[in-house]
């Protein structure tokens, strides 16, 4: 079941989290609010465990970086209830331009 969309995205990244003093930066905030509201707002019902779980990103940057923030929106906005019930995870990059859009998809699903 696709549960998120967006061919225009600034992608969360782990490594963008923190400022100097410890507090998480505006960037990374907004990138992770966006996909829970978004996941939220699309009333997608809770999905029952255990889970499998598709990320498709169009980007230029690392993927590992924006995995944990799109795992903790599907928890937060009530699709999964807890990522340590993700079973199976597939992520697919597609590599792009860097002045190009990212992109992302996320799949989420009982296996």
């Amino acid at each position: 079941m696709l549960v998120f969309e967006s061919d225009n995205i600034i992608l969360p990244r782990v490594n963008k989290r923190y400022t100097k003093n410890f507090s998480l930066t505006t960037e990374y905030r907004n990138g992770k609010k966006l996909i829970t509201d978004t996941m939220f707002y699309n009333r997608i019902k809770q999905i029952e465990p255990p889970y499998e779980v598709v990320i498709e990103i169009v980007t230029h940057h690392d993927i590992d970086s924006s995995v944990k923030p799109i795992l903790d929106s599907l928890q937060m906005s009530g699709i999964i209830d807890n990522d340590k019930n993700i079973e199976r995870l597939v992520i697919e990059k597609t590599k792009c331009k860097r002045n190009e859009p990212n992109k992302l998809q996320i799949y989420c699903m009982t296996i």
